[in-house]
């Protein structure tokens, strides 16, 4: 038996529904990063039925981990794995961050402000992304006094993302059109293996240099648009006019927001029609008495003295996963290419069950249990996210072979 819709979400079908019939004609997905179809249901003003959905999904979010409708609201925003589907294992993800002076006051609803509410989930994020996606990259794009500057070049290196992350400083104005112009370009550049992303987070309440969708084709890229302050038509429309798998998100606090970045985590599928085959090799990891010079994350050369040692020439790599200097061989570690196909087949979502009953794994009783599909095994919420989010296998299945 699945889990009932939470209040806010029977709302948004509600509102789905009426927004169909009136014939506005406005598509788009829905509020949240629920990654669904549908219009946000706040974009009704005047609506005192929008507002209280509003304030339901708020209070919500805003209640304790462990209640009940906390988890089933969690594991909403989790849609299930659908079988028989090809997804892209190599992603390239270009984060595009408004760095104006606006980011830097005072907010609400994610304080202390939205920079640093932005790059303290940008940095969970990170880590969550590439221990589900080793063998993708991703780059940081910044628009400061109408100007798009590379804040991160294209790298695997989380390290590297992490420390230009913290660099990153405000000032004047943003330009989303200056953004995507830059990033249209590194785009196409990319090999076709590879799935593109684009992950646009926008701070204010209008788009003071205007955009023009004309000029941008982005009919094969996910394009996934944070706003943080509210809803902004232009890129509704961009997020319209882009894949399917597309989302628009307009986070109502901080958990809401870290909520609503997991779906990204999940690579999305493939809308290529054909495969290429991609050349890796697993290196040696070389610990030496002297330093020896080495290639950087950043395209830099340094000096280190432990390297990875390419198996096709044997020079030095400074990182793993990467790609070599000297011949261009892309290198990564076995265990690296098993958690990717991890993110690749995920574990199947639990079906709940009625509670009280015992966890199989931890012993625990809890009103809110869930059943596993496959094998019957009985779990708590907590193991169900362990397993889902880190372990990524079910006990009961393995035992059962």
């Amino acid at each position: 038996m699945s889990a009932p819709l939470p209040k806010w979400a029977q709302g948004i079908n509600n509102n789905k529904r009426k927004k169909k019939n009136d014939g506005d004609g406005a598509e788009g997905r829905g509020r949240g990063g629920g990654g669904g179809e549908g219009d946000d249901h706040a974009a009704h003003e005047g609506d005192d039925d929008g507002d209280e959905d509003i304030m339901g999904e708020e209070e919500l979010v805003s209640r304790p981990y462990s209640d009940p409708a906390a988890i089933r609201l969690r594991r909403s925003l989790h849609p299930a794995p659908l079988p028989n589907l090809r997804r892209s294992m190599i992603r390239t993800v270009f984060i595009l961050l408004d760095l104006s002076l606006y980011q830097t006051h005072a907010c609400s609803h994610l304080p202390p402000t939205k920079l640093s509410c932005m790059v303290s989930e940008l940095q969970t994020w990170l880590h969550s992304f590439f221990s589900s996606n080793p063998c993708s990259r991703v780059a940081i794009l910044g628009s400061s006094d109408s100007q798009t500057l590379t804040v991160c070049p294209l790298t695997s290196s989380m390290e590297l993302l992490l420390s230009s992350l913290n660099s990153a400083h405000c000032s004047g104005q943003s330009s989303v059109s200056s953004l995507l112009t830059v990033a249209q370009p590194m785009i196409k550049s990319l090999p076709p293996y590879t799935h593109p992303e684009v992950l646009l987070f926008h701070g204010g309440t209008s788009i003071p240099s205007g955009l023009d969708l004309d000029s941008f084709s982005f009919e094969d890229v996910t394009v996934t648009c944070v706003c943080l302050e509210s809803e902004i038509y232009a890129l509704r429309r961009l997020v319209d006019q882009s894949s399917p798998n597309s989302r628009f998100i307009v986070p109502l606090n901080k958990p809401h927001l870290q909520q609503s970045l997991q779906p990204l985590l999940i690579p999305p599928p493939s809308l290529k029609s054909s495969c290429q085959m991609v050349e890796y090799g697993f290196p040696s990891l070389i610990v030496n008495d002297v330093p020896s010079l080495v290639q950087d994350a950043g395209g830099g050369a340094s000096f280190s003295l432990s390297l990875y040692q390419c198996p096709r020439c044997h020079g030095g790599v400074a990182s793993c996963p990467g790609s070599c200097a000297v011949c261009g061989l892309k290198v990564v570690n076995a265990t690296d290419l098993s958690k990717g196909y991890r993110s690749i087949f995920p574990l199947p979502t639990f079906e709940e069950a009625g509670g009280p009953e015992k966890c199989e794994a931890c012993g625990c009783t809890e009103d809110v249990v869930f059943r596993c599909k496959e094998c019957g095994g009985i779990y708590c919420w907590m193991c169900d996210e362990v397993l889902h989010e880190d372990i990524g296998c079910c006990p009961g299945c393995l035992q059962s072979g």
